[in-house]
């Protein structure tokens, strides 16, 4: 009888771990995703940049 008390708290320990996990996994994906997201709009503005420059140059 003890043996499946015990058990039964190790399960929904594991469960509450893996929702948590989840949980962290979807928010850090948000993170990437945004970084991702950022860092190419920055590259995409550089070479904005650099072709009104060039242009000017050309131009």
């Amino acid at each position: 009888m003890k043996e499946k008390k015990t058990e039964s708290i190790t399960i929904k320990i594991t469960e509450s771990m893996k929702k948590e996990l989840e949980k962290i996994q979807e928010e850090e994906r948000r993170e990437f995703s945004d970084l991702i997201r950022y860092m190419l709009q920055n590259e995409i503005d550089q070479y904005k940049k650099w072709g009104k420059k060039k242009s000017e140059y050309t131009g």
